[in-house]
Parts: structure tokens; sequence; C-alpha cells
């Protein structure tokens, strides 16, 4: 789902889905700089059209994702209790397992 997320979004270096709730998520970017708010708008659209309606989107910029013990990052982080998920997860992709 990420790379659908991000497709034709230009000036992203890195990305990570993090969610720690059912109702919504964060996207985190690093980015080249050059990140716009066209860009943002482009992202936050293609976010909505692959999630439930009604979901909080975040695009929260950092200057960096941090790294596990093995040099790599996780590109999603679901935290959210998957008790709450309803029976069609609201993020494509996570919840059922």
């Amino acid at each position: 789902m990420q790379s659908l997320i991000m497709r034709d979004v230009d000036h992203i270096l890195e990305s990570q889905i993090y969610q720690d709730h059912v109702s919504g998520f964060e996207i985190r970017l690093v980015t080249n700089g050059r990140f716009s708010e066209q860009d943002r708008q482009r992202l936050l659209q293609q976010a909505k059209r692959h999630t439930a309606p009604g979901m909080q989107i975040d695009i929260v910029e950092v200057p960096e994702i941090p790294r596990g013990p093995n040099g790599k990052f996780q590109s999603l982080i679901n935290l959210a209790e998957a008790s709450d998920m309803p029976k069609q997860a609201l993020l494509c992709g996570t919840g059922a397992s």
C-alpha cells in the first residue's frame, strides 16, 4: 500500500506509515527540502483513496526515520490494538493476521 500512496509524489526520500490508533495514522516523511504544499495535497489525496472513509491522516516531515539494529527502518509500524480493529481493517493490509 505504501508504494501506491507515494506513487507520483515528488521530493520524498524516505517514508514511514505509523499507526497507533484505529481511527487514523501518520505518514512520516524525509524530504529533499523541495516538498511543496502541492506534493502534500497529492499525497493526502492518494492516501485517502486507499483507506477507509473518515480516517484521520497526518503528514509529518521529520529529519530522519530511526533505524533498527540491522540499519534498516520499518516502512509500516502498526501499534493499533487488533481487538479494536473493525471486521474490515481500516488501514489496508494491517490488523488482520
